[in-house]
């Protein structure tokens, strides 16, 4: 993981940059959140034969979306009638939603998209057992092989919504809440 994510670690700054932590606890979460998605995504393409369609391309391209979705997030302005400090708070949990959402929009494409096999083709991932790095490891893997399947489409985004408490940190999940349920219905609009 550490290695996958230093590849891209100046998108990663950007986008903690742009979501800006206002405590080492939420940079953490956020923190542990971009790990445990990569020990997900792993180094699975996007697509089979569209963009981002290589080794690695899925984690790219979901940096990419999460950052892209940050910065356009960040010049919305939260509720004016609100004090100064509750509306910053706002602004950046806004921000937060947003980011996630770009980070996870492909989230359900390993389950719905994808079979992916031992090299021999006898144990495949379980993606409701754990993340796909776990599963290689614990299978003493140094590669697999992946299947793709047909009436693809956006099958996935229901499956997003189904593994997202399986990445996202929770600590994430309390700070959406605290703005209130309409955040998180509007994450979940977003991924579906």
């Amino acid at each position: 993981v550490e290695v996958l994510l230093k590849a891209h670690q100046h998108t990663i700054e950007r986008l903690i940059d742009c979501i800006a932590p206002e405590t080492p606890a939420l940079h953490d979460a956020i923190q542990r959140t971009l790990e445990e998605f990569t020990a997900w995504v792993h180094q699975l393409p996007a697509s089979e034969a569209h963009h981002h369609s290589y080794r690695g391309g899925l984690l790219e391209h979901s940096l990419e979306v999460a950052l892209w979705s940050a910065e356009s997030a960040r010049s919305r302005l939260g509720d004016l009638k609100r004090p100064g400090w509750e509306r910053r708070r706002q602004e950046r949990t806004f921000v937060l939603a947003v980011a996630l959402s770009g980070l996870l929009h492909d989230l359900g494409k390993p389950v719905a998209d994808l079979l992916i096999f031992d090299p021999l083709g006898q144990t495949a991932w379980n993606p409701y057992r754990g993340s796909l790095m776990a599963w290689a490891n614990s299978q003493r893997l140094s590669h697999y092989h992946l299947q793709w399947l047909r009436g693809r489409g956006t099958r996935h985004q229901g499956f997003s919504l189904l593994m997202l408490r399986s990445v996202v940190e929770p600590t994430l999940f309390d700070r959406l809440r605290e703005v209130g349920p309409e955040l998180e219905a509007r994450l979940l609009d977003a991924l579906t």
